[in-house]
């Protein structure tokens, strides 16, 4: 599928609300790559600090990175950069080893 011109806005807006292009890519039919050449390049997006400290609040609550992503309808990704630039408690590893 082509990216119209009519598109480019609303990818733009996609992509400024925190959505990967991998995932708008999904709903256009595209590659990530083709997102990136039509949007062009992402920049840093400003968190308001409400926003953040709502998101520190949601994680730590408890609620997973998943979680925290679908309250503040953004991308998980968005909240694993928030978390690391703004020194978010560590959490343990999932991850099960054996002793």
């Amino acid at each position: 599928m082509k990216v119209s011109k009519a598109d480019i806005p609303k990818i733009k807006a996609l992509r400024a609300s925190g959505m990967s292009d991998v995932a708008i890519g999904r709903r256009y039919n595209v590659g990530p790559s083709r997102i990136g050449q039509v949007a062009g390049p992402r920049g840093f997006r400003k968190h308001p600090k409400d926003w953040i400290e709502e998101a520190r609040s949601l994680w730590t609550d408890g609620l997973t990175m998943s979680e925290v992503a679908h309250r503040l309808d953004v991308d998980r990704d968005v909240i694993a950069g928030i978390a690391h630039r703004n020194d978010f408690d560590a959490r343990p590893s999932p991850i099960k080893r054996a002793a």
